[in-house]
């Protein structure tokens, strides 16, 4: 069970943080154990009772450092802290109805030490320090501390270092194993926990002030560490999950090539992940599951057990692999048909429980994902009682999505696929992976903001990843290649992109207010980049990593000439974030800075054309010699305005018509897609889904991450196909800044009908439409107050608000 949360009122201005009580919770004081340093790894549980004469309504406001599992009266009420800053360190707010009499509050929280320092986060073989446990690579911190307010009369009686919370140690009942990845994986470590100790009575000690209480300094000065700021997301979901079937079932531990099973011994064990009865598992025993969910899912495992001297472990896959044996399996090892299990193994990560005498409900510290659950047992000389061993999903509360129906019942299955991508990277941020990595990428989040503005009402969580990486600009005017993160990663292209993501959020949503925070930043992240040109204009050898796409031809998923100081690919991005930028000071900035930022693209662009334009190809060149060509180039030089005598529809035929030119895969096809809409190229456009055909016949559930032998099964950059079939195809899309204006330029290929809603500020735009060769009929329904245009065959119709009936040839 969650309580939702509420937003509390905040005092002063931002950068009295830490200087002047600010929010709630600056009341109450950081505490910690009084026997544990805070830079050590910790599992402490809070508590405090207090009885209440009548039946009352209180506020609280509850944080961590790291993560916290809040419950009152033994029900869960909400986990966190979300993922962020210490400069902006999240705090939820929760109203609880309590009855009278006594109730006891908890919270479970812990602080994992970071093992790896002299290692490479980003090194999957690097061995030694690198191997030590760590928190997950998108775990910032300051140090251990808990901090619980209360409002009103509450306050005395709830406030940490002021009422009389007590903390047990716990952290004697969990080992920390950092898993070993044939590629690169950073989700944190695996847990192990003796539920014999972890269920131990513990006497408590009396909680210690780590960090007091905020009070006014008239002088301004900040004190290191958290600076408190409301929980702008609402609580994640959490759901029992009942789906799927027992696929593989032994009678050991040790387990090897995998094979259907046909056992109807299996029946138990299937109604107990339904959460049908219990399980009970002989002495001197040992039993092997494959639970496949026949989803891809996100969740935390709920085992309840007893059985002195038994263990459970359970691990999570995204796929099965065809090898031999776990160790045999590598980065590039086959997975298959994903939905096949015969002759593949199991190779996966989770965590462990030593199960007691007394049942004990074991602690999930954080969700794992993927579509197949491995469960292991072995019992000692008592048998093993599971009373349940289930899965509780979760992840952020989208709501439902806007409908979208074609003729085409394959492309309807791709858009069901790709909602359901979304879905599993929308958590606290919009993870890049939720099996690898939990990471927020600004190429990753600028398209999973996009299927959000269409497909989703709810906008708040690619406002905050709009925050986020504002709020990664730290000793430079760059954003975060990827945030929140305590190992910072630096990525010109992907900073680019981040300019390029303010202005989709101006246009397909309504914050004035929003965005002029934002132009700050974007203004910071551009004069940071002109800094970095040379002597013609154009960017040279640049810091960290410009990635561009996961071509197997390049290297690191950089193009020719990126790491070498010589890309029409990376100046590219930067003429398209001064575009941006250009277009965000006329409409929310200055007008002076909109004409000096559209001087400086205007340069940019002439320099990038007599660089990188080739005559003889009809082209634009990866780099100043003019011998490597690829499809980035091309869709980026579309869409940036280059100043060419070539029309824009000899361009793309050369491209179209070029045998050699390196192809985009899945994340960069969205940039295909874009210059592709823009050249009115509904036929190719629709062409470029076929590298989403074939999942269904690969057994996929879910967009990969790259052509095979992909890494991740899972990946929500490809899920920027759902956008497309809402913004490209059906062609809704603003005309105007807070979605002010509505354009409607269908591009339907082959199609010959497209059903489609698209979510709006102000409510749905309903674009219901059918094509009988150059005729198109059908219905287009606008939000109260907006007005618009369709067009169709070089024609333009006016749209008003309300019905709007279509029969144009």
């Amino acid at each position: 069970m969650s309580i939702p949360r509420f937003l509390p009122p905040m005092t002063g201005l931002d950068a009295d943080a830490n200087v002047q009580p600010r929010h709630p919770a600056d009341a109450a004081a950081w505490i910690w154990h009084p026997w544990r340093v805070t830079g050590e790894t910790a599992f402490l549980r809070f508590s405090i009772e207090v009885f209440l004469m009548e039946t009352e309504t209180i506020r609280v406001h509850v944080t961590a450092d790291q993560r916290y599992i809040f419950s009152v009266d033994g029900v869960e009420v909400g986990r966190g802290p979300d993922r962020g800053v210490v400069e902006r360190w999240p705090v939820a707010s929760h109203e609880l109805a309590l009855s009278a009499g006594r109730h006891r509050f908890e919270a479970l929280v812990w602080w994992i030490a970071d093992g790896s320092l002299t290692g490479l986060r980003a090194d999957a073989s690097a061995g030694g320090d690198a191997l030590r446990s760590r928190p997950p690579v998108a775990q910032t911190t300051w140090r251990g501390g808990f901090l619980f307010a209360g409002d009103g009369a509450m306050a005395p009686r709830l406030n940490s270092g002021q009422a009389p919370w007590r903390v047990d140690d716990l952290t004697d009942a969990v080992r920390l194993v950092q898993p070993v990845f044939p590629v690169y994986h950073d989700i944190g470590p695996e847990f192990q926990i003796d539920g014999g100790r972890w269920s131990l009575v513990r006497s408590g000690e009396t909680a210690v002030v780590v960090a007091g209480h905020v009070r006014g300094n008239p002088h301004g000065v900040q004190r290191p560490g958290w600076r408190l700021a409301p929980a702008s997301l609402p609580e994640q979901e959490y759901t029992r999950m009942n789906r799927g079937r027992v696929r593989a079932f032994a009678g050991s531990w040790k387990t090897g090539q995998l094979k259907e099973t046909t056992d109807a011994g299996v029946n138990d064990w299937s109604l107990l992940l339904r959460g049908e009865g219990s399980v009970v598992v002989p002495p001197d025993s040992e039993r092997t599951l494959l639970w496949d969910f026949e989803d891809y899912v996100c969740g935390y495992v709920r085992l309840i057990a007893s059985g002195a001297g038994a263990q459970v472990r359970v691990d999570w896959a995204e796929a099965l692999h065809e090898a031999i044996s776990c160790e045999c399996v590598a980065g590039g090892t086959r997975k298959g048909d994903r939905a096949a299990i015969d002759g593949k193994v199991f190779c996966g990560f989770g965590d462990e429980f030593a199960v007691g005498a007394h049942e004990v409900e074991f602690p999930a510290f954080w969700w794992r994902s993927g579509r197949f659950l491995q469960v292991r047992l072995r019992t000692g000389a008592q048998s093993l009682t599971i009373r349940s061993l289930a899965i509780i999903s979760t992840g952020y509360p989208l709501g439902d999505a806007a409908r979208v129906a074609t003729n085409d019942e394959a492309l309807n299955e791709l858009a069901a696929i790709c909602e359901r991508t979304t879905r599993a990277c929308a958590h606290e941020i919009w993870t890049d992976c939720p099996y690898y990595e939990q990471m927020a990428y600004v190429g990753d989040s600028r398209l999973a903001a996009l299927v959000n503005y269409a497909v989703f009402s709810d906008d708040r969580l690619s406002r905050r990843m709009l925050e986020l990486f504002d709020d990664s600009r730290r000793g430079t005017g760059l954003v975060a290649m990827r945030v929140p993160g305590t190992w910072t990663q630096v990525s010109v292209t992907y900073a680019l992109l981040w300019v390029l993501m303010v202005r989709d959020f101006a246009w397909w949503r309504d914050d004035a207010s929003f965005v002029r925070a934002r132009l700050r930043g974007v203004r910071a992240l551009n004069d940071e980049i002109a800094s970095l040109a040379g002597e013609n204009g154009l960017l040279g050898v640049l810091p960290g990593w410009s990635f561009v796409d996961w071509v197997p031809e390049w290297t690191n998923g950089c193009g020719p000439g990126v790491r070498e100081g010589d890309s029409c690919l990376v100046n590219l991005h930067w003429l398209l974030a001064l575009r941006a930028q250009t277009e965000l000071e006329k409409h929310f900035g200055e007008p002076e800075l909109a004409a000096l930022t559209k001087r400086r693209a205007d340069r940019i662009a002439a320099a990038i054309v007599e660089r990188y334009w080739s005559a003889g190809h009809g082209l634009l060149a990866d780099t100043g010699q003019q011998v490597d060509f690829s499809e980035h180039a091309q869709a980026l030089g579309l869409s940036a305005e280059l100043p060419l005598a070539l029309s824009r529809e000899r361009w793309v035929e050369n491209w179209l018509n070029a045998p050699t030119l390196t192809r985009a895969t899945v994340y960069f096809s969205f940039y295909v897609m874009e210059a592709l809409r823009a050249a009115g190229r509904g036929d190719e456009l629709l062409k470029r889904a076929d590298m989403w055909r074939d999942l269904p016949l690969r057994g996929l559930l879910t967009v990969p991450e790259a052509p095979e032998p992909t890494r991740s099964d899972c990946h929500g950059w490809g899920a920027h196909l759902r956008w497309h079939f809402a913004a490209s195809v059906a062609g809704v899309r603003p005309a105007a800044p807070g979605f002010a204006r509505i354009e409607v330029r269908p591009l339907l290929g082959p199609l010959t009908s497209i059903d489609v809603v698209v979510r709006h500020p102000r409510g749905n735009i309903e674009c219901v439409l059918r094509r009988d060769g150059q005729r198109l009929q059908g219905r287009l329904v606008l939000p109260e107050g907006i007005c618009g245009e369709l067009h169709w065959n070089e024609k333009t119709r006016r749209l008003s608000a309300g019905e709007n009936e279509i029969d144009e040839s």
